[in-house]
């Protein structure tokens, strides 16, 4: 039996070999899930980074040298680092992340209550047909 070489983990979605581009595009997606207007996904990198450095600035991020990083996304990631955390202080982004997870009283259930079909059903409450 011959030893298989170490393999490389699986590619993640939109993880390549460019940590620093990988770090905005997670910045975009962050800040996209949070903020009012969630229409209009861009997919460039440099619409991306436009977005990422206006949206850091309206939430007041004050360190100029941020702004100045180029939109290519090659250089910046200590940077973005202390962005992500500015952001989970200042914002508190990963709570705001995880408001709109929550379920709700109004909210639909997933499954059946009765468990006899496995739909989902509109109210909660609400049984199954079936289940009469």
């Amino acid at each position: 039996c011959k030893p298989r070489p170490h393999s490389q983990p699986q590619n993640l979605g939109f993880l390549t070999k460019d940590p620093t581009a990988d770090f905005w595009k997670l910045l975009y997606y962050l800040l996209k899930l949070v903020s009012e207007n969630k229409n209009c996904a861009v997919t460039d990198l440099g619409h991306q980074i436009e977005y990422v450095k206006a949206a850091v600035c309206y939430y007041g991020y004050g360190f100029l040298d941020f702004y100045q990083l180029p939109a290519d996304g090659s250089r910046g990631s200590r940077d973005l680092l202390l962005v992500f955390s500015w952001l989970l202080q200042k914002i508190h982004l990963f709570e705001k992340l995880l408001e709109q997870q929550r379920l709700r009283v109004e909210d639909q259930v997933p499954l059946c209550t009765a468990g006899c079909c496995g739909k989902a059903h509109r109210e909660i409450g609400q049984s199954c047909r079936r289940a009469r």
